[in-house]
């Protein structure tokens, strides 16, 4: 399981601890305390808290958390996934994902799921460029 380090968030985006305790925990009569539970690992962030901590920074939901370093954008049919040297596509049409080092095709396979979902798509292609390596 990943996990999302929100000191290391709070620390690249230098916000300001009371401000997000407020955002994260709207109504909660102590604030600061429930954000610093989560800071300190005894507590977790709920799916509406990770949303509300992804609009609040503008980091999109799959890149809070730890060691998820793919961004994503969409070209035509294509979903785009990129990670430092690296890039899948998928095509939504034919359910072909081909991945790329340095633009240089290195994998192609026919997804048999499309119900298959974000995070375990992205543990897929770490494993196919971790055998790459």
């Amino acid at each position: 399981m990943q996990n999302i380090d929100l000191n290391k968030i709070i620390r690249s985006k230098a916000l300001d601890k009371k401000v997000l305790a407020t955002e994260l925990f709207p109504g909660h009569k102590h604030p600061d305390l429930a954000l610093s539970r989560i800071l300190s690992g005894v507590g977790f962030l709920d799916e509406k808290q990770i949303s509300k901590l992804s609009f609040y920074t503008s980091i999109p939901i799959a890149q809070l958390y730890t060691g998820a370093e793919w961004t994503s954008f969409i070209e035509g049919k294509k979903h785009v996934l990129a990670c430092q040297e690296y890039r899948a596509e998928l095509d939504t049409t034919t359910w072909i994902v081909k991945l790329y080092e340095h633009d240089s095709l290195f994998h192609e396979e026919v997804l048999t799921s499309a119900g298959i979902g974000l995070g375990e798509f992205i543990e897929l292609l770490n494993g196919i460029i971790a055998k790459q390596k």
